[in-house]
C-alpha cells in the first residue's frame, strides 16, 4: 500500500548539522549549556528546571507531561502542564509521594478516571485520578515482591497495544547466571495477574515503546561493561514474544561471550540494530508528530546517556520503513555536558521532549525551518454512479501526520479532534481535506476520519461550532422502517428518551452516558438490536444515534474495548465514493478495518495523542440536537 506517508518518508530533509543557542523557555531562568548541536531549521528550549535527576517522560490522555524523579529519598512523580501551550511549564506539581526510584509512569484508559502504574524498586503501584484535578489519592500496590537489588534496579511500565501491562525486569549485574524472574519483560494482565515472560536474554532494556505504524515492540539493550572498550555492542531489538536475546552467553549479532562456557547462538534472536558499545541507550520514543520534516515521520528516537564516554552521549535517530529500521543512526541532539535520558512526543504541536538528569531540566525540540511542502495526494479513481473525491486545501495552522493511515490533521480539523476525544472518540483521518455540497445544499470543507466527518463552518468562525460532526448514524438510517427503529414503550430499568421515542439500557447505554451522551453521540435513534456489520462483516448488539453506532464486543468483555464506535466515517466513505479510503482495493478493506481494530483500538492508553482538555459542547448541523443559533 503506497500511502501519503510511505512517499513522503523519501523526501529527505536532514538538514547540515549546525551549532544553534539554547533558547530559554518565557519564563526560564536557568544555567544552560553553553551550545548545542541539531540539525538546521531546529531549536531548542528549555520547558522546566529545578526537576532532581529527572528520568522518563510520558503525556497523559489529558496531554500533560508526567516525569519519574530518582531522588536519593523521597523520591516522586511529578505533573508538568502546559495548558496555555507557550512552551514553558505552568507549574510543577508533585504527586505520588513518596516513592522509591520511579522511572516512568504509563497510562491506561479507565471510565473512572485516569489510571497509571509506575515501577519502584520492587513493586508496581497503581494510581487513579478519578475527579481530573491531578490529585491521585488512590493508589495501590498492583505487582508486589519484584526484584529491587542488584546492579539494575529500575523498573520500566508500559501499557502495550493488548490492552496488557509491560515490566522491564533488569539484570543482578554483568555476567553470573541470573534468576528466572531477571533479565528480561514481563506481561500482565491489568489487574496483575496472567504474569507471562515476553521476552528473556536482556541484560538492562531499560527503554521500551511500541511503534504506532505496526504495532511492534521494541527496546534498547545496554551490553555488559567488563569486556573492554569497544565490546560489546548496545542493542536496538525487536522484542517477539518468547524471544531470546542471548545476554549473557552470547553478544553482538549471535558471538558466544568470551566470559561464559561455549554456548550456541543458533537459537537466540540476533539484534535489529548494533549500537555504540557503553553508548547507554536509555529513552527511546517513535516520532508520532506532524511538525518535523518527513524525514522523521515514523522513525525511531534514541538518547545515548553514556556516563563514560561523553563522545558518545546525544540524541540519535533511526529512519524506519515498513516496520524494520532504513537507515543508521543519525546524531540529532548533542552538547558538550548534557546527559539526555527520557524522550516524548508532545502531542499538541508534535515537538520532541527531552530530559537531562544531571542537570535536571526538561528540554522542548521544536522545528523552526520552512515548512514542509506535502505532494498532492493522487486523485482517487471515479467509480460509476459515485461522486469522485474533490480534493481542498486544508485548513491554516499546526498539522499532524498519521503514519498508520498516511493523512493529516491540520488546523482547526486538528484541533477539534485533540480537544474532544481523539484516537478514542473519532479514529484516525482516512482522508485529504474534502470539497463536498452536503444536505442543506451547500458546499462544506470536510475532512474523513474512521467514525466521523469533520465539518468546517466559517460562518461559525471563533466560536464552538466552527468545526461540527456530520450525523452520519441519521444519514445512514434515514430510510430505515424495521423494528428496532419504529418508536418504543419506556422500558424497566432502564431511560426512555422522549424526543426520539427510544430506550437507553445496558453496556451501550453506559458507555453512552460514560463517555459524552448527546453532546458525543446525539439521541438514540434506535432500540439495541443485533446487526452484521457492513465492514467487517461480524454480527453485534448496536444501537444507532444521530452521529455514531455503538457495538457491543462481548470477546472484550471486562476490557476498556467492550463498546467500540461504529467505523462510520469509512462506511460513508465508501457509500459516497464507492472506493475504499487510502487508496484500499475493496478487497483489502476487511483485512484493513481488521488489523486497525486489533491494533490500533486497543493502543489508546500507549500513544500519546489522546484528548487534550475534557470536551466542548458543540453542536450538529441540523436534525434533533439543538444546532448553534
Amino acid at each position: 500500500m503506497k500511502t501519503l506517508f510511505r512517499r513522503a518518508i523519501f523526501l529527505a530533509c536532514a538538514g547540515l548539522a549546525a551549532t544553534i543557542p539554547v533558547s530559554p523557555g518565557p519564563a526560564t531562568a536557568a544555567a544552560l549549556a553553553p551550545t548545542v548541536r541539531l540539525p538546521a531549521g531546529f531549536a531548542l528550549r528549555v520547558f522546566a528546571d529545578g526537576i532532581t535527576t529527572p528520568r522518563f517522560l510520558t503525556y497523559s490522555p489529558q496531554g500533560d507531561l508526567y516525569v519519574g524523579q530518582l531522588r536519593s529519598t523521597n523520591s516522586a512523580i511529578t505533573v508538568l502542564p502546559d495548558r496555555n501551550h507557550d512552551g514553558t511549564a505552568d507549574r510543577n506539581i508533585e504527586i505520588a509521594a513518596p516513592l522509591y526510584s520511579p522511572n516512568n509512569v504509563a497510562f491506561r484508559s479507565a471510565d473512572w478516571g485516569t489510571v497509571f502504574a509506575v515501577g519502584e524498586l520492587g513493586q508496581v503501584k497503581v494510581y487513579t485520578d478519578v475527579q481530573g484535578d491531578l490529585r491521585y489519592a488512590d493508589s495501590q500496590i498492583l505487582l508486589p515482591g519484584l526484584p529491587g537489588d542488584g546492579q539494575h534496579r529500575t523498573k520500566t511500565v508500559g501499557y502495550g497495544p493488548d490492552g496488557q501491562l509491560y515490566v522491564s525486569v533488569g539484570s543482578f549485574y554483568d555476567d553470573p547466571p541470573q534468576a528466572e524472574e531477571r533479565a528480561g519483560i514481563w506481561r500482565y494482565a491489568p489487574d496483575g495477574s496472567s504474569r507471562h515472560k515476553v521476552a528473556g536474554g536482556l541484560r538492562n532494556t531499560v527503554g521500551f515503546a511500541w511503534d504506532a505504524v505496526s504495532g511492534a515492540l521494541w527496546g534498547v539493550d545496554n551490553g555488559s561493561d567488563d569486556l573492554g572498550r569497544n565490546a560489546p555492542h548496545d542493542e536496538l531489538n525487536q522484542l517477539i514474544d518468547g524471544g531470546n536475546y542471548g545476554w549473557p552467553d552470547c553478544i553482538d549479532q549471535q558471538i558466544p561471550n568470551p566470559h561464559p562456557p561455549p554456548h550456541n547462538c543458533a537459537s537466540t534472536k540476533a539484534p535489529a540494530m548494533l549500537l555504540p558499545p557503553h553508548s547507554a541507550p536509555l529513552g527511546l520514543a517513535f516520532y508520532t508528530g506532524g511538525s518535523f520534516p518527513p524525514h522523521y515521520w515514523g522513525g525511531l528516537f534514541i538518547a545515548y546517556h553514556s556516563s563514560a564516554y561523553p563522545e558518545q552521549r546525544g540524541v540519535y535517530y533511526i529512519p524506519f520503513q515498513d516496520g524494520k529500521p532504513a537507515g543508521d543512526p543519525e546524531r540529532f541532539l548533542s552538547s558538550d555536558t548534557n546527559f539526555w535520558m527520557g524522550l516524548a512526543v508532545n502531542p499538541y504541536d508534535g515537538s520532541l521532549m527531552v530530559s537531562d538528569d544531571r542537570a535536571g531540566q526538561i528540554f522542548q525540540i521544536v522545528y523552526t525551518g520552512p515548512p514542509t511542502v506535502l505532494p498532492d495526494p493522487p486523485p482517487q479513481p471515479t467509480i460509476p454512479g459515485h461522486a469522485a473525491p474533490l480534493l481542498a486545501r486544508p485548513l491554516p495552522g499546526v498539522g499532524r501526520q498519521f503514519p498508520a493511515t498516511g493523512q493529516r490533521l491540520q488546523g482547526a480539523f486538528l484541533q477539534f479532534w485533540f480537544w474532544n476525544g481523539g484516537l478514542a472518540r473519532y479514529g484516525f483521518p482516512i482522508s485529504p481535506p474534502l470539497q463536498e455540497t452536503l444536505e442543506d445544499g451547500r458546499s462544506y470543507l470536510v475532512q474523513y476520519t474512521e467514525r466521523a466527518r469533520l465539518e468546517y463552518h466559517p460562518e461559525y468562525r471563533g466560536t464552538d461550532h466552527e468545526i461540527l460532526l456530520g450525523r452520519l448514524g441519521a444519514d445512514l438510517v434515514a430510510r430505515r422502517t424495521d423494528s428496532p427503529f419504529q418508536p418504543a414503550r419506556p422500558l424497566p430499568g432502564g431511560r426512555f428518551i422522549a424526543a426520539t421515542g427510544h430506550n437507553l439500557i445496558g453496556p451501550l447505554a453506559d458507555y453512552w452516558a460514560a463517555h459524552g451522551g448527546v453532546r458525543a453521540f446525539g439521541y438514540p435513534l434506535s432500540e439495541a438490536f443485533m446487526e452484521r456489520s457492513p465492514t467487517d462483516g461480524q454480527t453485534y448488539q448496536v444501537q444507532y444515534f444521530e452521529r455514531n453506532r455503538l457495538e457491543y464486543h462481548p470477546e472484550n468483555a471486562g476490557t476498556d474495548n467492550m463498546v467500540l464506535l461504529g467505523l462510520l466515517g469509512v462506511q460513508t466513505y465508501q457509500a459516497r465514493y464507492g472506493n475504499a479510503p487510502q487508496g484500499l482495493s475493496p478487497n483489502k478493506i476487511a483485512l484493513y478495518l481488521a488489523a486497525i481494530r486489533a491494533l490500533l483500538l486497543t493502543s489508546i492508553p500507549a500513544l500519546p495523542f489522546s484528548s487534550l482538555f475534557p470536551p466542548r459542547a458543540s453542536a450538529c448541523r441540523h436534525g434533533i440536537s439543538t444546532p448553534p443559533t
